[in-house]
């Protein structure tokens, strides 16, 4: 609106209003007078208020029912897809959302899922694990840094999905990636990375791909597209760091 009026003259007196707006403002405006000494007005704001409120949760309930829809997708496909594979790739939309065989140029498998937490990848961990993978990369905390999930429970889940990758494939690399920043606060992703530091071992190498990532304490703008999740520049910079492991 700023942009189509600034264009058009607005002269206020005591007496009168004069303005030139496009025809179907200046039938807004009629309303608005002919309304405007009358409670009619305050039922007008009432409803539009209430009917602001009805589109933003039916907006939301959209978001929160496409999560769910993409999970249970996922994870259905996943049962039943089991063939043996050499480099997978696990996590959450971060994951999920990038095709890692063309950004690396070798064959891949992604079972990523939008949402997860450390306790949805840890009930789901089982058909990694059943896939016997030569190489595991890692990338799981952000929604658990969001949803308040405490250090020791989360590093408590994380250890136990690391434990059920080895148990079951012991020559297996498994290659923890560093919980990327996010624009705004780190506080609690630095936290996290701290943790899932110390479960370095044999088989077990932390890639520290936050590092790469972050600029005076947060996601650099260029890097993402909503603060959290990545541009192809971000993922270029993560395909920097795992291009010389596979």
């Amino acid at each position: 609106y700023t942009t189509l009026f600034r264009s058009q003259r607005l002269n206020i007196s005591r007496k009168s209003i004069h303005v030139r707006p496009p025809s179907l403002m200046r039938h807004l405006l009629a309303c608005m007078m002919v309304y405007m000494n009358t409670p009619r007005l305050l039922l007008i704001f009432s409803l539009a208020l209430n009917l602001a409120g009805v589109v933003r949760i039916t907006l939301h309930q959209s978001a929160k029912d496409s999560t769910s829809i993409d999970r249970a997708v996922r994870e259905s496909l996943f049962s039943e897809m089991r063939a043996d594979h050499s480099i997978v790739f696990v996590g959450d939309s971060l994951t999920e959302l990038c095709d890692w065989s063309e950004l690396l140029g070798i064959p891949t498998l992604n079972r990523g899922i939008a949402g997860d937490t450390t306790a949805d990848l840890l009930g789901r961990i089982h058909q990694i694990a059943q896939l016997h993978p030569d190489s595991v990369f890692l990338e799981i905390g952000t929604n658990d840094a969001a949803k308040g999930v405490t250090e020791k429970q989360f590093i408590s889940n994380f250890r136990s999905i690391v434990n059920a990758l080895r148990s079951d494939n012991p020559q297996a690399t498994i290659y923890i990636e560093s919980i990327l920043p996010v624009r705004g606060n780190n506080r609690r992703i630095d936290g996290f990375n701290a943790q899932i530091r110390t479960l370095v071992g044999e088989h077990v190498i932390y890639l520290n791909v936050h590092d790469r990532m972050e600029e005076n304490g947060e996601l650099p703008q260029r890097y993402t597209v909503d603060g959290i999740h990545l541009t192809v520049a971000g993922y270029r910079v993560w395909q920097s760091v795992l291009a010389p492991l596979v």
